[in-house]
Order: structure tokens, then C-alpha cells, then sequence
């Protein structure tokens, strides 16, 4: 038994044995926890939408207990697929893949296959994130097959599976069904007005421009990513954003307008404590500021790396 069920367990005995009579109604008591929970998930999505992933797992955590205390199954399965978006985001992926499995696991008993379908979507990032190009493809072809198998599937979860669609086709290299499935989800949730998803299938849209080297477009698709992740402040949204401005505008010729726009990034990730993005932007800086001739500053971006390089270790 975990220590997680073990703490549920004894706080169950303790309320069995303690004999008050002003113990709430069962319906009341479940109707608290779920209340509870909901408030606990919205604290954990604020979290996370602000790349503050270790606090948000904080809140996801306390909400899936909520859940199983009550045997709520629906509120069991989105709390875990929560718990593994944000494992995934801070790198911890074998816990990513143990919670989503389980989440899945759970939906496919309840035959909710909208819920199974959420978390297949997660899956297929997972696999992405990890480079298993094969195992994504295996998740993919079976979250299609249960999308085929059902009727009236919600438009936010089909937005989502073209997302993931895109993002899998860009990796094998399909550039033109990747823009069009990426297309599809943006037009989705335009409808829906679902501005972070739209934020994202933007970036991931400029990134199949650039990669077909069409900068301009690229660049474009950017600008429009940057403007809804500000109306949503959506902070590594915005880092990436800049950062991907600066590749591309490196690209074009565009050096002082890059250089810019990669100090932006620099400034936001070093708030948001993200080492592996500051590391790779001080980089970048590093061969650009050489190329601009300013050698003072490209010695000031090598020694934080140093610095960071020694702290770390």
C-alpha cells in the first residue's frame, strides 16, 4: 500500500471511530471533496499556466486525493492527466508516463472514451518530448481508431488530436500535413475561443514555416503566438515565442532585431528558473553577439554560462 493510499486509509478509520454525530450527510460530504477538488485543480491550472510547474503539482496532487477519498472516477482521471502534462513539463517522464497510463487505464473502464481520448492526446505528447517517434505513431493510430469508434466527440479534444497530429507529422519531417492539421485545430479553437491552444498551434505552425524556410510566414505566425500568449499571460509561452523571433530573424539577416528578442527570452526564463532554456539562449547570444562585434557582451553571457555550468554541478 503507497503512502498516499496509506494516509487516505487511516484518515478513513479515524473518522469511522470518532463517533460524531454532527458528521455530514454522504451526498454533502462528496459534493465538499469535489468542491475541493475543483478548487485545488483551478489553483493548480493558474500554476501551470504560469510555468510555476512544481507548485501547480503541489495543488494537482491534493485535488486526485480529493477525488479517490470520494471514488470520484471522472475527477480520478483528469487529475491524473494533469498530474502527467506537468511531470512531463518539468522532464520527470517515467511519472508522466505511470500517471497518464493509469488515467487511461481508469477511462477505458468507465467507457468514457472522451476522457481515454484526452489521455491519449497526453500520451502522444509524452512520446514526442521522449524522441520515441514509433511508440507516438503506436499511441496516435490507436486514439484515431477510438476517435473513428465514437460519435459526437467533443471539438476541444478533436482540436487537441490535430494538434498533436501536426506536431507529429513536423517531427517525421511531413511539413504540408502538419500545416494542415495545425490549421484545422487553430480554426477549431477560434471557435471555441480556446486562446492558449490557439497560441500554441501557432508556434508549432511558425515552426513548420521555418523548417520549409519560409521566414516571413514564419515570423508572422509569431508575432500572432506573441500577441494572444500576452493576452493570456502565458509566461513561457511568451519566452518561446521570443526565442523562436530570434531564430528566425537570425535567419532572414535580421541580427540586431534577433539579438533583441533573444535577450527578451534570456530575461524571462532566467525568472522562470528554466536552466536548460537559459543555457541554450546564452548559447545562441554567445554567436550572435560575435557576429554583431560585441565581444564584451558575448564574454558576459560565456561567464553566466560558467557560472550556471558550475552551479549546477
Amino acid at each position: 500500500m503507497s503512502k498516499q493510499y496509506l494516509g487516505l486509509f487511516c484518515l478513513a478509520l479515524v473518522l469511522l471511530f470518532s463517533g460524531c454525530s454532527s458528521t455530514p450527510d454522504q451526498p454533502e460530504t462528496v459534493s465538499l471533496a469535489k468542491n475541493r477538488a475543483a478548487e485545488y485543480t483551478e489553483y493548480g491550472n493558474r500554476y501551470f499556466d504560469q510555468a510555476l510547474f512544481d507548485q501547480a503539482l503541489k495543488f494537482y496532487i491534493m485535488a486526485l486525493e480529493n477525488n479517490i477519498a470520494v471514488d470520484y472516477k471522472e475527477g480520478i482521471v483528469l487529475s491524473r492527466d494533469a498530474l502527467g502534462q506537468t511531470y512531463l513539463m518539468l522532464g520527470r517522464f517515467a511519472e508522466a508516463g505511470t500517471s497518464l497510463q493509469a488515467a487511461r487505464e481508469l477511462a477505458a473502464r468507465m467507457q468514457r472514451s472522451d476522457l481515454e481520448l484526452r489521455v491519449l492526446n497526453s500520451q502522444v505528447k509524452l512520446a514526442l518530448n521522449r524522441g520515441s517517434m514509433q511508440q507516438a505513431r503506436r499511441i496516435f493510430d490507436e486514439a484515431r481508431e477510438l476517435l473513428n469508434k465514437t460519435g459526437n466527440t467533443p471539438e476541444d479534444i478533436q482540436a487537441d488530436i490535430y494538434h498533436s497530429m501536426g506536431a507529429l507529422e513536423k517531427a517525421d519531417g511531413n511539413l504540408q500535413e502538419a500545416r494542415g492539421n495545425l490549421e484545422k485545430s487553430i480554426a477549431i479553437n477560434r471557435r471555441l475561443d480556446r486562446r492558449e491552444e490557439i497560441a500554441g498551434s501557432l508556434y508549432m505552425l511558425a515552426s513548420v514555416y521555418s523548417k520549409l524556410e519560409e521566414y516571413p510566414a514564419a515570423r508572422e505566425y509569431l508575432h500572432s503566438a506573441l500577441d494572444m500568449d500576452k493576452q493570456i499571460e502565458n509566461t513561457l509561452g511568451i519566452a518561446d515565442d521570443y526565442f523562436a523571433l530570434g531564430i528566425v530573424n537570425s535567419r532572414m539577416g535580421n541580427r540586431e532585431e534577433a539579438y533583441l528578442h533573444l535577450q527578451t527570452a534570456l530575461d524571462i526564463y532566467a525568472v522562470l528558473n528554466r536552466r536548460e532554456n537559459t543555457m541554450e539562449t546564452l548559447s545562441v547570444l554567445i554567436d550572435l553577439a560575435g557576429e554583431l562585434g560585441r565581444e564584451d557582451e558575448a564574454d558576459i553571457y560565456r561567464s553566466t554560462m560558467e557560472k550556471i555550468e558550475r552551479t549546477a554541478g
